[in-house]
């Protein structure tokens, strides 16, 4: 009998899954034109400001590991590590880099640390929770001054950001299972740890290649798909819910695109005239999309997603009370109901257009690889010679 419930049961899991992508083959062939235009703003947001605020920081949190540098920096950093986040000192690296480099960068690190043996399963797992926070580069310079052409706002967004993440890694210090994995932590290959730096260098390049190419395209996908969301009854839809709740016009029009993508979202809200509450929910949200990212950049280390997203959940909320306070003492210059974008179909950040920075940077990781490929070879070529050592002789 339970041979022949196991296929239906595997039916009956994989059908909304089914419904879900034929229902979005069909939006893509009857809105082609918006999905397109979806991507194309996308294709902008990742040429022009993804890659070159986010990539050299991607690549500076893996060589940290790599290098040996977070071993090194350990005694300055290992005091305050310990005592607020009841984390080893060689975290110290990681977390500094992920709190200012943005949110994919401190999970970099993360990954690095523990595919090294340098942490616990639990110590990657509950730095994961909190050191995938929104940098500068982008909430100053491109919220800030890109968006609501205010500084000082972009200023008090990132702070409100920063001290939210630093109050749930110090929460999270109290959930303590490390004698779980304390084991794994110390039998994993230490040889590693003898990288020279331009190894380390070239390693961290590769990795970070890799990782930026995953969030780019997911960051494209993500905004085809709400250019033919934003066309569909299911937008007007979620509007008329919220409005009928009585939350503002502006809040209503900027909810959905802040749970899907925070580059959208903060766009919205800017355009909408939605309040600067939900603009610092978002930011420490960070919307579905960098969800999947930080997925992408960590590969198989293994932890709840459940409680990942309630605590992303929990940082928006925090960074928006924490932001509302910050605005009562430093009341704003600017009303956000008198900012609007240029252009709202595209992303208003001409001014900080780097394209043929991005380009250089592809060129550069391409050349980084092509570097590794004769190394991989060589590495297959001896597992062949190895298997064939260890084969019985008849």
């Amino acid at each position: 009998m339970s041979l022949s419930k196991s296929p239906q049961r595997e039916i009956v899991r994989a059908l909304p899954i089914t419904i879900s992508v034929l229902f979005l083959f069909f939006c893509l062939l009857f809105w082609n034109k918006e999905s397109i235009n979806g991507a194309k703003i996308g294709l902008t947001f990742c040429s022009e400001m993804l890659i070159p605020s986010m990539f050299p920081f991607m690549v500076l949190s893996a060589f940290v590991v790599k290098s040996g540098l977070s071993r090194r920096m350990s005694g300055i950093l290992g005091v305050l590590t310990k005592t607020l986040f009841g984390l080893p000192g060689c975290t110290g690296a990681t977390i500094l880099i992920g709190l200012i480099g943005g949110y994919p960068a401190g999970a970099r690190g993360i990954k690095a640390l523990w595919e090294r043996g340098e942490i616990s399963q639990n110590h990657a797992e509950r730095m994961l929770y909190f050191v995938v926070g929104a940098g500068p580069a982008f909430v100053i310079s491109v919220v800030g001054l890109g968006l609501l052409r205010n500084y000082q706002i972009g200023l008090i967004l990132f702070i409100s950001q920063l001290i939210s993440s630093i109050f749930i890694g110090m929460l999270l210090k109290f959930d303590k299972k490390d004698h779980e994995n304390q084991i794994y932590a110390v039998t994993l290959k230490k040889s590693s740890n003898k990288n020279s730096l331009s190894d380390a260098l070239v390693e961290s390049c590769a990795d970070s290649t890799g990782a930026m190419l995953s969030m780019c395209s997911l960051v494209v996908l993500f905004c085809s798909l709400w250019g033919v969301i934003k066309n569909t009854v299911f937008e007007s839809m979620a509007v008329d819910f919220f409005t009928n709740i009585r939350l503002s016009d502006g809040i209503s029009k900027s909810i959905f695109p802040v749970l899907l993508e925070v580059t959208i979202g903060c766009r919205d809200c800017v355009s909408f005239g939605a309040s600067y509450t939900l603009l610092a929910f978002a930011l420490g949200w960070a919307g579905i999309c960098v969800h999947f990212q930080i997925y992408t950049s960590v590969g198989d280390m293994k932890f709840s997603k459940i409680k990942f997203i309630s605590i992303r959940l929990l940082h928006g909320i925090l960074a928006a009370l924490i932001f509302s306070i910050f605005l009562k003492i430093y009341p704003a210059t600017v009303a956000v109901s008198s900012l609007n974008c240029i252009n709202c179909d595209r992303l208003p950040i001409n001014a900080y257009s780097f394209t043929s920075g991005s380009l250089a940077l592809i060129l550069l990781c391409a050349c980084f690889l092509s570097t590794l490929t004769p190394k991989i070879i060589n590495l297959k070529e001896s597992d062949s010679k190895m298997r064939k050592i260890s084969e019985p002789k008849t």
